[in-house]
Parts: structure tokens; C-alpha cells; sequence
């Protein structure tokens, strides 16, 4: 006979005797209300007990608990765990470039501009149903791991008939009924541009007639080059003032009305039995929500607090679309197939206004440079999955009637197939400088003036696709003996990704002294169609930039891994893994405007330079040990060792500069780059009660070799440079502490309250070594990495089952935003203290109602160079209500 698993024994026996306490204790309706409470820990608990190496579960009940909106804001939550500029998740200290996130366990296209790395921002928590936040290494997962590995994964069928609708509003403090804006398009409610931005097909025509340019020189030599359409310069220059008429110029920045955000989603699905053998299921959702939000941001130069200052207006409307349709067929216990399909839509459009003080122009001099900036950014990710469970059961060998081996049981195997394609899109991207008059020493505006400049308007146009097809296998074989067992996996991994990236760029403006009188004017007149058509103003449209932005990329990675794991009786598990890659990468400058030549270089030297492979082993070790009755029920001692690595990313290892479109600083790749190699430690101490309470313990260490950082280096005051390098190495340590606590054994009053908390301390440095002799500190702090991180839930369901609550408060320690050089301080984001409430109220079982107010606090986004606020954003206090009702 075939014994159980010993250690999945263990996780039942904590579930049925959390079950039983609670059962002790209360009424059978009291066990349901507090289950809201715990349940879904105890799921988690069960598997995280399971896990053979160190492992955080989020669950979807803790996600909707405290009303976190996207995955990047839920996994702030967890230790060890910090979100900076809203997408990119730090894990232990460590860089978004140095932690791999899947969906289903399949690698899916990013649809960030500069970066393959996925912006977790773009996940709604509604399509989640639980994340896995895997902090040691094993060798079933992706290689290029440093901090950790996340596994988004999306939410099953229901088990019965399910339909939802929910519907919400909310407010934010720092968004007043009015915002500025612009005309946009009659689609920008549904997060899609219907045009109105678009390049005009004139201009595009115009660009492959006149071979890339089309200032007024290159329209007459093109012209003339055929005597019947031969033209004067004057000529020429009319046909360039015509062509300044087809970009979108109806850009006036002006206050409008905001509308009161909406949110609306609905969610139907259900179970199917047929027959005895069989079930099918489907899920299906629509998921909408708009809001405006204003962002005030204060800038002072830290070299002189009064004469360098700058303030900025943004509004920015956003908007997001997803749809989900899953379907899932199982035959019994032992098969299983699923498919997915996700659509996910996120656009965010601003409008900007700054006034910046400058050693030129300083404060007390009352004259700044402003920039009028639109951006409308509309971000799509569309993936279809494939997934199978295959299990040799007793049923399928029976089916089969061709083996009968009790010992094969449990043999399965399981397969994915992902592709799925993420484009960005921003058409019309639209940067006006001018000058500003202020009363001196004051931000009271006398006027404003457009520059006298032919780039004075800057208009461009991106597009990004990003293709991921992604597939892989894995089979595990379990056997068991009189007082062991034994596990044995050995699986497969394929990615392909492909991307290009295309920019076109335009300036529009004069410097004819006619215009003058213009220019001071009113700034829907500057732009207007009569003032460009004039040829006394003396307007210029040309292709601005060198168009080394766009390029093109692809990577292919193919993986084998296996791993054996063994269970001694009831207290010892051993687990080890090898991991092999081969991973092949090209990044390759494009000028899809290089009509005269070839489009990308030719040359063998850059060729060569752009071409990067790396195979490499990885091998990953583990153990566990299992007590019961030490303090808690159960208890586990965890230690774990794996060697992993990071690579260049993108265009990275090209020689050949770009503008990060997010930053608008110049970034240099470094053919010479190489991997980083990365040796990580883990010991964790966790103990589980019957209760369903838990404290969990962590120690780990990274050492880094070859850490890719970016350093800032001198190009021009107006946009400084950075590149890319690899430092000398970097070390990290830290401690993690969790707590899951109810509060019953204290007073019965407190029953229906739990605590959850967890703290990370953190101790990092980098050695930058001779390659970066420019650095202000040659020994510093990891960008973005926290010293501490705090995190303390109070929550709270009422003994009637109508009210539940929770208190969540999350504070991180300060971090180096970037790193100073020739002496310049560094610059460190300074503690950000949120407090979160979320209350919900059910009146009846199909009805809830939910109240969630976000930074009670108030804070701002404080940056600080020598304990001077160099930058400080107001973000507000958020408050959203919702009503769900489900049937």
C-alpha cells in the first residue's frame, strides 16, 4: 500500500484543527463569519508549509481586505517588498531588472518603453486570484533571479453559478472639480485614441517622398530632381508650411470639469457536471474604471534653495479596460485543461504645465522657462493561455488498460502555452516652450511667450510591440517507501520575445523676427493655421532628432531543469535542482527614416556588439526541518542556497545612445556589459498554530558580481546623460519578521479582531570600482533599496457577519533615487507613512457595500539632496465607495 504524504498530513491536521478550535468556540454561523477572517490563511498557510524553498502567498481575500487596486500597490504588502514610481516592485532591495514575474507561470510581454520588465501596474487584483512571491531559488524557475520571482496567477472557475455586478465612485483631496486638459478625442472614455492624434497620412506620404526630411532644402532638391515638378525655395518652403498644418496643434492647456470617477465591473460564470467523469466550467468579466487626478510637484536645487525653483501642474485622466474569458474541462482527478484569454487596456492622459528657475534665469529675476507637455499613452496587453493536468491515476490506467502501477499513480505532468503580444502607444506627444514672466521672487505670472526657436513645439509619435510566445512542460514523479519518500521533476522552458520600438519626431517654430508680436500672443493663435500659413512669420516644420531612438530587439531563451526532493519520516526534507540556459539576445539601433542607407548599421564592429549569449548552470539547494509542538503546532526550519544571474536588458549592449521616455534623459548602452552573477543565502524560521495564527523569521544574503547599475554622466545642464555599467560588486543582508496574531485568547470582546505585521531591515552596499571614476560616493546604497520596511494590518468582522474592517499603515525607509557625481549629493526618496481603511458592510448575503480611504495621512513624495527637498509632490488622500452585488 501506498502511504500518505507525511508533510501534506501535516498541513490537514493544522486546517482541521484551526477548524475545530474555532468550532469549540462558537456558534456554527460564527465559525462562517470569522472564516471570512482566516479562511483564506489557512489555505495560504497549508501552502506555503508545502513549498520546498522560502515563499510568500498573497491571497485574493487579503488583496480585497485592505482594497489595494493592482497588483503593484497589493504587493507592497508583503515582506520585504517596496513599489517604486507606482509599477516596479523591489524585492529585498533589489531592482525590478533583478526579479522575473510570470502570469500562470508563463512569461508575458512588457508594454514599458525602455524595459522588458513588466509594469505591475497594468494587473488589476480583480482577475487575481492568489500571487506567489518565491524568495530562494529553485531550479523550475527562470534563472534571471535576484531578488525573487512573482507568479501572478488569475482566478479559476467558479464552483457554482456565479454573477456579479459591482459599480463605485470616490474623490481625491488633491482634484478639485476642476483640471486642466485639452481637446482630445470623442473615443479618450474608452482609453483609445480615435485618431485625432494620429501621424496624418500626409505626413507620412511626405516623409517617404522627400526620403526622411522634409525641411524646405530637401523638398526642393527632392522636387527638382524632375523637371516637371521642379519648384523655387519659396515654393518649397510653402509646401513645408502646409505640411506644419497637419500635425494636431488644437493642444491649448485650459481648466475644465472634472467628472466624478466611475468604476464599473461585472462577472458571470458557472460549473457544469456531466455525467459522472466529467466538468466543465467558464468565467467570463468586464472590468471599467475612469478618474482624474491632479499632482502638484515643488522643485528646489539644492545648491541654492531660493534662486532654483521650478512648480509644476499635472492632470491626468486615466482610464482602464479589462476583459477576462476562461473555460476549464477536468475528467475526474486526473485531467485538466484550461484557456485563458486576458485583454488589458491602461491610458493615462496629462496634461502639464512647468516653470522652472534656473542659474540663468533666477527666482528673484521673476523670468522662468515654461513647458506646456500632453502625453496620452495607451498601454494594451493581450494574452491567450493554454494550460494542461495530466495525471497516470488509477482511473487513467484503468481507461488505458495498458498498465496497472499503483507506484505510478501520482506520475503527472503538466504544460503551458502563452502568446501574447503588449503594445504602447503615444501618438502626438506634444512639448511647448516658452517663457514665463513672474512679479520677482514670486510665482505670481505677468505673461508667458512662446521661444523664438524651430523646435519651440516638439511633436512625437511612439509605438512599441512587444511579442512573448512562451511554452514549457514539467513532470513530477512522487514514490513513496516505509519511512521516506522521494519526489523527481524534470521539466522544459521556451521564451521568444521580439520588439520594436519606432519614434518620429518633429519640431515646429520660427525665429523670423516678424513673428515676435506673435509669439507673446495668445497660444491657441501662435500655432493657429493662419499664423503657420503666413510666410512673414516664417514657420518650420522639420524631422527633429536623430531617430537613433527606435529599435528593434529579440531574445530566445530555451531551459531544462531537474530536481529531486526527499522527505525523511516527519522532520527532515532535502531538495536540490540544476537549472541549464541558453539564452541568445540582439538589440539593433533602427532609423526607419534612413531612406539613403541601410536602416540599421552594416558595420561588422556594432554588429558583433549587439549580439549577446550566455549559456549557463544553476544549480539550487534546500532543506527543511519539520517539529511539532515546539511552541507552535508546527514548526520549520528553512535553509536554502542558489546561484543565479542577471542580464543585460533590451538595447542595453548596444553602443548607441536614447532618450528614456519617462525620465527625457539620455541613456548610453555599453556593448561591454556583462551578466551579474549572484550567490543567495536564505534561512527562515516559521511557526504555525492551531489557531490559524503564524510568526515566520527570515536571515538571507546576496553577493553580486558585476551588478548592472546607472550612473549619471555630464552631457549638458538642460538634460544630463547616464549609462549603463557594471560595478565592482554588492552585497546585501537582511532580516525579515511576519506575524499573523488573532486576538481572541485576550478578551472576548477582541475575538473578532486579528493582527498582521511584518517588518524587513535591510543592509546594502555597493562597490562602484574603477569603472565609474565620476561617482560622487564610491561606495553606497543599492538605488531603491530600503533600510527598513514596516507593514501593520489590524482587521476586523463583526460577530454577526455584517461589518469587516481593516486598518493597513506601510512605511518604507529612505532610498537612493539617483546618485550624484563630481561631488554632487546623492539623492534619497524620503519616508512616505500610509495609513489605509477599508470597510465593508454586508446587509445581506448578496449584497456588499465597501468604503476605502487611502493615505490618511496626507503625505507627500519628498526627494532629498544634503536634508535639502529638492522635490515634493502632493498626492492627496483617496477615498473610492462601492456596491456589489452578487446573484
Amino acid at each position: 500500500m501506498r502511504q500518505p504524504n507525511k508533510y501534506i498530513s501535516n498541513s490537514l491536521l493544522l486546517l482541521a484543527a484551526s477548524l475545530s478550535a474555532l468550532a469549540n468556540s462558537q456558534q456554527i454561523e460564527e465559525v462562517v463569519v470569522l472564516g471570512r477572517l482566516q479562511s483564506s490563511a489557512g489555505d495560504i498557510v497549508a501552502e506555503r508549509m508545502q513549498q520546498e524553498v522560502v515563499t510568500d502567498i498573497l491571497g485574493s481575500d487579503q488583496i480585497e481586505r485592505v482594497g489595494d487596486s493592482t497588483v503593484a500597490a497589493a504587493l507592497r504588502r508583503v515582506p520585504g517588498l517596496t513599489l517604486v514610481d507606482g509599477k516596479f516592485i523591489y524585492v529585498r532591495g533589489l531592482g525590478e531588472r533583478y526579479s522575473s514575474t510570470t502570469l500562470n507561470k508563463a512569461s508575458v510581454p512588457s508594454p514599458d518603453l525602455s524595459r522588458s520588465v513588466i509594469p505591475l501596474d497594468i494587473f488589476p487584483t480583480s482577475v487575481v486570484e492568489s500571487i506567489s512571491i518565491q524568495k530562494s531559488y529553485s531550479a523550475d524557475q527562470p534563472a534571471a533571479f535576484g531578488g525573487g520571482s512573482i507568479d501572478i496567477r488569475t482566478q479559476g472557475i467558479p464552483r457554482e453559478r456565479l454573477f456579479e455586478i459591482e459599480i463605485g465612485t470616490g474623490f481625491n483631496t488633491e482634484t478639485s472639480s476642476n483640471v486642466i486638459g485639452y481637446a482630445g478625442g470623442s473615443d479618450d472614455w474608452l482609453g483609445t485614441d480615435d485618431g485625432t492624434r494620429a501621424l496624418s497620412p500626409v505626413l507620412q506620404q511626405a516623409l517617404t517622398t522627400f526620403r526622411g526630411e522634409i525641411d524646405p532644402g530637401r523638398i526642393q532638391t527632392v522636387l527638382n530632381n524632375n523637371p516637371a515638378t521642379a519648384v523655387t525655395f519659396a515654393e518649397a518652403q510653402e509646401i513645408n508650411r502646409q505640411l506644419a498644418t497637419e500635425l494636431n496643434r488644437d493642444l491649448l492647456i485650459r481648466e475644465q470639469d472634472a467628472p466624478m470617477p466611475l468604476s464599473a465591473e461585472v462577472a458571470v460564470g458557472d460549473n457544469y457536471r456531466i455525467g459522472d467523469d466529467w466538468e466543465l466550467g467558464f468565467l467570463g468579466g468586464l472590468n471599467y474604471g475612469n478618474s482624474w487626478r491632479n499632482t502638484n510637484l515643488d522643485l528646489t536645487g539644492f545648491s541654492d534653495t531660493f534662486e532654483l525653483q521650478g512648480r509644476q501642474t499635472k492632470s491626468v485622466y486615466s482610464v482602464n479596460l479589462v476583459g477576462n474569458a476562461n473555460t476549464e474541462v477536468r475528467w475526474r482527478d486526473d485531467h485538466k485543461l484550461e484557456l485563458n484569454y486576458f485583454y488589458i487596456r491602461n491610458t493615462d492622459d496629462e496634461a502639464s504645465i512647468l516653470d522652472q528657475f534656473s542659474s540663468n534665469r533666477p527666482f528673484g529675476a521673476g523670468l522662468a522657462d515654461r513647458l506646456y507637455s500632453t502625453r496620452f499613452e495607451e498601454r494594451a496587453l493581450e494574452i491567450v493561455q493554454l494550460a494542461g493536468f495530466h495525471q497516470l491515476g488509477a482511473d487513467s490506467q484503468e481507461l488505458l488498460r495498458v498498465i496497472d502501477i499503483e507506484s505510478l499513480e501520482e506520475l503527472s505532468v503538466e504544460w503551458y502555452y502563452s502568446d501574447s503580444n503588449a503594445q504602447t502607444s503615444i501618438p502626438n506627444e506634444t512639448l511647448w516652450s516658452a517663457s514665463s514672466e513672474f512679479v520677482p521672487g514670486t510665482f505670481d505670472q505677468i505673461g508667458t511667450r512662446i521661444n523664438s526657436s524651430v523646435q519651440a513645439a516638439d511633436h512625437r509619435f511612439t509605438d512599441l510591440d512587444d511579442h512573448v510566445l512562451s511554452y514549457g512542460w514539467e513532470t513530477n514523479l512522487p514514490l513513496y517507501f516505509n519511512n521516506w519518500d522521494a519526489s523527481f521533476t524534470g521539466g522544459f522552458d521556451h521564451v521568444t520575445k521580439d520588439r520594436s520600438y519606432r519614434q518620429t519626431q518633429f519640431g515646429l517654430g520660427t525665429t523670423a523676427l516678424a513673428a515676435a508680436p506673435l509669439l507673446g500672443g495668445p497660444l491657441d493663435q501662435v500655432f493657429s493655421d493662419n499664423a503657420i500659413l503666413d510666410p512673414a512669420n516664417g514657420f518650420i516644420v522639420n524631422v527633429s532628432g536623430s531617430n537613433a531612438e527606435s529599435y528593434l530587439a529579440a531574445s530566445k531563451l530555451d531551459a531544462v531543469f531537474a530536481k529531486v526532493d526527499l522527505r525523511f519520516g516527519e522532520r527532515w526534507r532535502f531538495a536540490a535542482g540544476l537549472r541549464s540556459e541558453n539564452y541568445r539576445q540582439v538589440g539593433l539601433a533602427w532609423d526607419p527614416l534612413a531612406f539613403n542607407g541601410p536602416q540599421i548599421s552594416m558595420d561588422p564592429v556594432v554588429l558583433a556588439n549587439s549580439v549577446f549569449t550566455d549559456e549557463s548552470l544553476h544549480p539550487s539547494a534546500a532543506i527543511t526541518y519539520t517539529l511539532t509542538d515546539f511552541w507552535a503546532r508546527n514548526f520549520q526550519l528553512r535553509a536554502a542556497y542558489g546561484e543565479t544571474t542577471v542580464r543585460p536588458d533590451l538595447r542595453e549592449i548596444t553602443p548607441s545612445s536614447y532618450i528614456n521616455p519617462i525620465t527625457d534623459v539620455v541613456v548610453f548602452g555599453n556593448a561591454g556589459l556583462i551578466p551579474s552573477t549572484i550567490r543567495n543565502y536564505d534561512l527562515r524560521a516559521e511557526w504555525f498554530f492551531s489557531t490559524g495564527d503564524n510568526f515566520t523569521v527570515s536571515l538571507f544574503q546576496k553577493d553580486i558580481a558585476d551588478p548592472i547599475e546607472i550612473f549619471e554622466f555630464s552631457e549638458n545642464e538642460a538634460r544630463p546623460s547616464t549609462r549603463l555599467i557594471n560595478a565592482e560588486s554588492a552585497k546585501l543582508r537582511g532580516v525579515e519578521v511576519e506575524v499573523l496574531h488573532s486576538l481572541t485568547d485576550y478578551a472576548e470582546f477582541l475575538a473578532p479582531f486579528f493582527v498582521a505585521s511584518n517588518l524587513t531591515w535591510l543592509d546594502n552596499e555597493i562597490t562602484v570600482g574603477n569603472r565609474a571614476p565620476t561617482a560622487t560616493s564610491q561606495t553606497r546604497a543599492l538605488a531603491g533599496a530600503s533600510e527598513y520596511v514596516v507593514n501593520f494590518q489590524v482587521g476586523y468582522d463583526s460577530w454577526d457577519g455584517r461589518h469587516s474592517g481593516a486598518v493597513a499603515y506601510n512605511v518604507f525607509g529612505e532610498r537612493l533615487t539617483f546618485a550624484g557625481r563630481n561631488g554632487a549629493p546623492d539623492a534619497f526618496e524620503q519616508p512616505f507613512n500610509s495609513l489605509d481603511l477599508v470597510y465593508s458592510f454586508y446587509p445581506t448575503d448578496q449584497m456588499t457595500f465597501k468604503l476605502k480611504l487611502q493615505n490618511l495621512l496626507d503625505e507627500s513624495v519628498n526627494v532629498e539632496r544634503n536634508d535639502i527637498v529638492v522635490s515634493s509632490q502632493k498626492i492627496g488622500l483617496t477615498g473610492s465607495l462601492g456596491f456589489k452585488w452578487s446573484f
